[in-house]
């Protein structure tokens, strides 16, 4: 008789006795619109379980003869069913994996939009601090910076140029929270 192979609570491959395959991971769903703030809620929500090398491509699938093919289809598995119960199920439903299935959602919501980010820096534009605290508006401006800086991808450099654009950045993140006060 073959030895059946329990993962360690600790391995990618360990599913607790609450993973089950219709929970609601994230209480956000995928509606399209809400691409960026979504993918974040998700990938700290299957970090937090372990699970994101089913989505990163870092947990390859193993060959049939390998000792944890039976628990990577059983992974794999409740991962898709996780991103089919936070999302547009059907467009998604017979998508082979879960690597897939989140890769399919990036191509098709992660567009770096001028609408979305025109509506970002409208909101920056017309947020003021009025009666708030000072921190009540400073937590609204930031969440917009935070949206408005996941559509933007500054690119991997060695030359230097990068901490530039960083000041860049922070000046601008500046003067919205100055042109806000009142």
């Amino acid at each position: 008789m073959a030895a059946i192979n329990i993962p360690n609570q600790n391995s990618p491959y360990f599913l607790h006795s609450s993973d089950q395959p219709g929970q609601i991971l994230v209480t956000q769903l995928l509606d399209g619109d809400d691409y960026p703030t979504w993918n974040r809620v998700m990938t700290m929500a299957l970090e937090a379980k372990n699970k994101l090398g089913f989505i990163d491509g870092s947990i390859a699938k193993p060959e049939p003869n390998n000792h944890n093919f039976s628990n990577w289809i059983r992974c794999n598995n409740m991962v898709q069913s996780w991103l089919v119960h936070s999302t547009i199920a059907n467009s998604i439903l017979w998508i082979k994996s879960a690597r897939d299935i989140w890769l399919d959602l990036l191509t098709r919501f992660n567009q770096k939009n001028a609408p979305s980010i025109f509506e970002i820096r409208r909101a920056i534009s017309n947020l003021s601090q009025g009666t708030n605290y000072v921190a009540t508006y400073y937590t609204q401006l930031k969440a917009y910076r935070d949206e408005l800086d996941s559509y933007r991808t500054v690119p991997a450099c060695v030359c230097g140029v990068i901490p530039n654009f960083n000041d860049i950045y922070a000046t601008e993140h500046l003067m919205d929270f100055f042109t806000g006060l009142e």
